[in-house]
């Protein structure tokens, strides 16, 4: 049902991709981060709950979109629960550099100015170790021919 569009999809650059599925995480972490800030939770507490929420549809929409060409189609629910789960270890060095830089930009910012610094710091590490390992293209397995005599 969804390969033509995923198809479709691939033929867009990656860092496109990347950069679009950024957008929309960073649209749902900002909105939880504005929520839980109208709510009075301290808003170091509200950065680090809405980033910590937005690293699930952001997996997933890494998995379908950004990084659909390194998709298996015969992926096993085990493979994909540790595919999950590195994502999320990753996700915790992202969120450590988001919430220094959300706590640096917070005291001369508004809040969700200094949410969007945080976002922007993690950017490179999220990208690179999404890229280097979880969603790492598959390795090649090379042919050795044996000579039998």
């Amino acid at each position: 049902m969804f390969e033509p569009i995923l198809t479709k999809v691939e033929r867009i650059p990656q860092i496109i991709r990347f950069i679009m599925v950024g957008g929309i995480c960073a649209v749902i972490q900002l909105t939880f981060l504005y929520t839980l800030a109208g709510l009075d939770i301290q808003k170091n507490l509200a950065n680090l709950v809405a980033f910590a929420i937005s690293v699930q549809p952001n997996f997933f929409l890494s998995y379908n979109i950004t990084w659909v060409d390194r998709r298996s189609p015969d992926i096993t629910l085990g493979q994909m629960l540790r595919k999950l789960l590195a994502f999320n270890a990753t996700c915790f060095s992202a969120l450590v550099i988001n919430q220094i830089a959300f706590a640096l930009v917070l005291p001369t910012s508004h809040y969700l100015l200094a949410g969007m610094a945080g976002i922007g710091a993690a950017v490179v590490i999220n990208y690179t170790m999404s890229h280097k390992f979880v969603f790492a293209r598959p390795k090649k397995i090379e042919r050795v021919s044996v000579l039998v005599d």
